[in-house]
């Protein structure tokens, strides 16, 4: 069977992994397992996009997202990266160089004394002349409005400003895509936005790809796709005002949709005309006064 390979995306096609864990029998003995935590998995993520994945803890949204620049590797199928295979050893640099990864805790990524040098620290890995560096570190820095601080210690930032410190150190790299795995969650409200403004300013003006994993439904509302994931699957693909337009099946998978989600359709209920497209609560307050 033929499979055309995208070059200008990330792509999967049958992907299937599982961890192996240990599970108590019935004797109360312990046994190795396998877990299944992707089964058969399709997608294609076109550059330039930008991608939520949501799901419960367990969905498989994370390990999906470490597949994608191999820091695992699929049980069968095959993953794509701007037509690069995972599975093969000798593209795996060039994988890595593509795609980025910000995580939970800024503090897990940031290395350097100071913010420059931790900035820098990628751009060194990839061999690149100094005057090179110095000129991405600028950038990058100034991408992410964090220029002012290039000389302090990052142990004096906020959680906000040390995941911004984390992103620009990314920017450096110059990846086509940057995926975001619940960046935000150890983040204050205040920090939240800040970075999601960011990772929209990323998008929109670097055309950079954006996945972006995240428990916070709001934030999701600022990405033009969105996947759903269930015990391995994706089980939910669409538009934003597609997906949460099917309130009573994301209950059922354990989601939630956003408060002004909810507010919209409690109104529509009440009789009132508002339209289906209108998500967020800046939006809904502008169609109130016209009814």
């Amino acid at each position: 069977m033929r499979i055309d390979i995208a070059l200008n995306g990330l792509q999967t096609k049958e992907l299937t992994f599982s961890y192996q864990v240990f599970a108590e029998e019935e004797d109360n003995s312990m046994q190795m397992k396998k877990m299944t935590a992707l089964d058969h998995v399709d997608l294609f993520i076109e550059e330039g996009s930008f991608v939520a994945i949501l799901g419960h803890n367990g969905s498989g949204k994370s390990t999906l997202s470490k597949q994608f620049n191999a820091l695992l590797a699929p049980d069968s199928g095959d993953v794509w990266v701007y037509g690069n295979n995972t599975k093969e050893e000798g593209q795996l640099w060039k994988i890595r160089q593509s795609v980025g990864m910000i995580f939970q805790n800024p503090d897990n990524q940031i290395i350097g004394n100071l913010v420059e040098e931790d900035v820098a620290f990628g751009a060194e890995n990839l061999g690149l002349p100094t005057e090179e560096i110095i000129s991405r570190t600028r950038e990058s820095l100034a991408a992410v409005n964090m220029s002012e601080y290039a000389t302090h210690s990052p142990n004096r930032l906020s959680g906000g400003q040390k995941q911004r410190v984390a992103i620009a150190g990314i920017l450096a790299m110059r990846p086509r895509c940057i995926i975001f795995d619940e960046s935000t969650a150890m983040l204050d409200p205040m920090g939240r936005k800040e970075v999601l403004e960011i990772i929209k300013e990323l998008n929109q003006k670097e055309k950079i790809t954006v996945i972006m994993i995240t428990h916070y439904m709001e934030e999701a509302l600022e990405a033009g796709h969105i996947l759903v994931m269930d015990k391995g699957k994706i089980v939910l693909e669409g538009k934003p005002e597609e997906i949460f337009a099917q309130q009573d099946y994301l209950y059922e998978i354990g989601l939630h949709v956003p408060q002004s989600v909810e507010l919209a359709d409690e109104l529509r209920k009440r009789g009132m005309d508002i339209p289906l497209s209108v998500l967020n609560l800046e939006d809904l307050l502008k169609e109130i006064p016209s009814l």
